[in-house]
């Protein structure tokens, strides 16, 4: 369920968990999607390269960019506020 999905950060140190199934990303769907498993890579693969730069002094390394994602269309938040109304009774 949603609320035992690990986040990414872990307690073990340099250890971030990619894929569709972590919470605390604000991108996609809350579902299991491709995309949402993706953009859970790249933002993995930032973590480590703070913990790296931290590590070796400040030394600056390029992040994969994560762009961010535009608000619902009128329709879709339409159907959402219905689903989260009425499909989880």
């Amino acid at each position: 369920s949603r609320a035992h999905r690990p986040r990414q950060p872990t307690a073990i140190k340099n250890l971030f968990l990619a894929g569709d199934y972590v919470k605390g990303l604000r991108h996609g769907a809350e579902g299991l999607s491709q995309e949402r498993a993706l953009v859970s890579g790249f933002a993995a693969a930032n973590l480590a390269m703070d913990e790296l730069e931290t590590s070796r002094r400040g030394r600056a390394l390029k992040r994969q960019q994560v762009v961010e994602l535009s608000e619902d269309e009128p329709q879709v938040a339409a159907v959402r506020d219905l689903w989260q109304q009425f499909g989880r009774a």
